[in-house]
């Protein structure tokens, strides 16, 4: 049995391996700005906002060469887990028209 489970895990341990190779494969070649709206869910214009408003940032999410914008994947995964991260929302109190106001604090 136990050498069974010594196997399975040989087996998964280099599947890991390999697919780790893949992925460092994948993340070194970089991604035009239609990958990266694809990956974004976003549209290209999108993707240009985000240039334009400093949100993607020249030398930390892309490099541009020979006039063509190449952005780093590592960096537009990171851009997009900021990206999605909740917003707090403030509470904001009540504030009631000053006759309502007196009209409730006589029935209370």
């Amino acid at each position: 049995m136990f050498k069974n489970l010594e196997d399975a895990i040989l087996l998964i341990l280099e599947t890991q391996k390999r697919l780790e190779n893949k992925l460092d494969a994948i993340l070194q070649i970089t991604w035009s700005r239609k990958d990266v709206a694809r990956y974004l869910k976003k549209s290209t214009k999108t993707v240009d906002n985000y240039i334009k408003n400093g949100k993607l940032q020249e030398g930390k999410h892309f490099v541009k060469e020979n006039g063509r914008l190449l952005f780093y994947p590592e960096a537009v995964i990171d851009f997009k887990k900021d990206l999605i991260k909740p917003k707090k929302i403030n509470k904001v109190e009540k504030q009631l028209h000053p006759i309502s106001k007196k009209i409730l604090h006589k029935i209370n």
